[in-house]
């Protein structure tokens, strides 16, 4: 976390801040990886309700989150950007976050949905089969569309329709972006 206000107009990083101990950091992590879970008070992510929110919290490596509620929206970014929200009653929650301060390893089971304390005490919590493949197989809303080109193509080879044509010149070489409809030449969104 930082504050903004410096001379130079750049943010100034708020050294108590608990993810900036060094304990917690990315680097200066314990087993030097840093920390992947996040452990949380209740309704965690409240007033979060756009995507920035979860993409920040990927941002410094942060994996899973677990807590006793979570904001509606903020739940679902979190399973959109392959973050795990788990949620487990609030004494649980509080047996972890007194685990975190130890600086003792959390663990979570994401096949047996299970999270484990480093004593081998664990908690199970309940996840979405949807999300649960989703975020086993790494599928965002991009790779879950990806999965269906064959369908797609063989529905345009049945239909005898003319191949799709990009619609945008400046997308990720990796990510081919079609058009769902064929565009006729001259439609605004088809070059030549």
């Amino acid at each position: 976390m930082a504050e903004a206000g410096t001379a130079e107009g750049v943010a100034k990083e708020v050294e108590d801040f608990v993810l900036n101990r060094p304990e917690y950091r990315e680097a200066a992590g314990r087993d030097g990886v840093g920390t992947a879970i996040l452990v949380a008070g209740d309704n965690f992510g409240c007033g979060s309700s756009r995507e920035h929110a979860p993409w920040s919290i990927c941002g410094m490596g942060i994996r899973a989150i677990i807590s006793s509620s979570f904001a509606d929206i903020f739940h679902s970014n979190c399973m959109k950007n392959g973050m795990l929200p788990v949620t487990l009653p609030r004494e649980q929650v509080l047996e972890l976050l007194a685990d975190a301060e130890a600086l003792k390893q959390i663990e979570i089971d994401l096949p047996s949905q299970q999270v484990v304390r480093e004593c081998g005490t664990s908690y199970s919590f309940d996840v979405d089969p949807f999300r649960k493949n989703c975020l086993l197989n790494g599928f965002d809303d991009i790779g879950l569309t990806l999965q269906k080109m064959e369908v797609w193509k063989r529905a345009v080879a049945r239909h005898h329709l003319p191949q799709a044509r990009p619609l945008l010149s400046f997308h990720a070489p990796s990510f081919p972006l079609l058009s769902p409809w064929p565009l006729a030449p001259g439609h605004p969104l088809v070059r030549g």
